[in-house]
């Protein structure tokens, strides 16, 4: 999804989640210079932007979780939203 695709989303109030796990790297490229060059992976690294701050910039609503895991009952009440989230 793209910045356009978002404004667009909060623009028809579109009744949608998205979800980003930001792993701050393309992991599967990643994962293969780390075979190929033990300790000297290169080019994989991201520096991404601050994404529940993007999505409001937009007006969508926002949600950080530093959870390592998917905790469906916490995020309930949050998927009951009827906007972007």
């Amino acid at each position: 999804m793209t910045a356009n695709e978002l404004a667009t989303a909060v623009a028809r109030r579109l009744n949608i989640r998205i979800v980003i796990s930001n792993n701050q790297s393309y992991g599967t490229i990643r994962t293969r210079q780390e075979r190929a060059f033990p300790k000297r992976p290169g080019g994989a690294g991201l520096s991404n932007p601050d994404f529940a701050t993007l999505a409001r910039a937009f007006g969508a609503q926002a949600i950080r979780s530093r959870a390592q895991r998917w905790r469906p009952r916490s995020s309930r009440k949050q998927c009951r939203r009827t906007a972007p989230l």
